[in-house]
């Protein structure tokens, strides 16, 4: 997109649709998100006009996303089924990272349901340092429940998150858990974790 572009985002409803091929480069920067983005859902969406695989996918790197919220009166800065950048079928996402409150099957980067339906969505040189905070299940510190659910195929390679403690059920410190839906898993998944690690104890 041209250099001059703005996006302004002012409550939890908003979001940037990324088209095909277009690349987010946020050159090491923080975004801090202000008070209105409480039960936010995701900075960005990538299933934008002509994005149809991982060859065409918009790509999104070098950016840090954080909350400025107190996050003892305000525990929920990432709503349920969110993610703290992204959202999408066909991504790539390289150098990023996020700092904040994730709820049920969220992901501290990456969200809900996120490759499903045969997408594609490649995760490198990424962390997180998101917690969970009150009762919730199914949290990913990086990458939220159901990933690539549905014949989808992940590559998550060179990420690490710092939560101590993963006290939620079914959570887990890269990706959440994978739910069965409707009583079956609807087909394989191909999902590929290299050199990665999580500082939490169960």
């Amino acid at each position: 997109s041209p250099e001059d572009t703005q996006f302004i985002i002012t409550d939890s409803n908003d979001y940037i649709l990324l088209q095909a091929n277009q690349v987010v480069d946020g050159n090491g920067y923080t975004i801090s998100l202000p008070d209105s983005t409480v039960g936010f859902q995701q900075l960005f969406h990538t299933d934008g006009l002509g994005v149809t695989s991982i060859d065409n996918a918009p790509i999104i790197r070098n950016l840090n996303v954080k909350w400025t919220k107190d996050w003892k009166k305000y525990p929920l800065m990432i709503s349920d089924y969110a993610g703290g950048i992204v959202k999408g079928q066909f991504m790539k996402i390289y150098k990023c990272s996020t700092d904040g409150h994730i709820g049920n099957h969220s992901g501290g980067i990456i969200g809900f349901r996120v490759a499903s339906d045969s997408g594609y969505a490649i995760i490198e040189n990424c962390f997180s340092e998101c917690d969970f905070k009150g009762p919730g299940t199914g949290c990913g510190i990086i990458i939220g429940s159901n990933f690539c659910y549905n014949r989808g195929t992940g590559e998550v390679r060179n990420c690490y998150s710092t939560t101590k403690k993963l006290t939620i059920k079914y959570s887990g410190g890269i990706i959440g858990n994978h739910i069965v839906v409707g009583g079956y898993i609807a087909g394989p998944e191909k999902i590929t974790i290299e050199k990665c690690f999580s500082l939490g104890s169960l």
